[in-house]
């Protein structure tokens, strides 16, 4: 009888303490969520506003995809062909593009 005790208040005690490194886990993280920007950006400095030329005469936009720090807009032209345009935001650059429905 007093193993069965003694095991109740060890897997207790276990409980509590994972519990409560659960708590401060997640209170560690809660916290960087709230930070405020830093200077740089929260005035804005380093971000292009403005026009981005992506697209030529005759071709739409058909999906624009976020991938980690860069867009990929997808462009559909009227001939039948489409491709894929990948653009920094933080700069306004176009930085390369990928033609997926042309002739080989």
């Amino acid at each position: 009888m007093q193993a069965l005790k003694t095991i109740v208040i060890t897997l207790g005690a276990v409980l509590v303490a994972g519990f409560g490194l659960l708590v401060y886990g997640l209170t560690q993280n809660w916290h960087r969520a709230t930070e405020t920007a830093p200077a740089s950006r929260a005035s804005g400095a380093g971000w292009a506003w403005g026009t981005v030329p992506i697209g030529a005469a005759g071709e739409r936009i058909v999906g624009v995809t976020p991938s980690g720090d860069l867009v990929v807009v997808q462009l559909a032209s009227e001939q039948g062909g489409s491709r894929l345009v990948v653009v920094d935001p933080r700069s306004g650059r176009v930085l390369g593009s990928i033609v997926t429905g042309g002739q080989p």
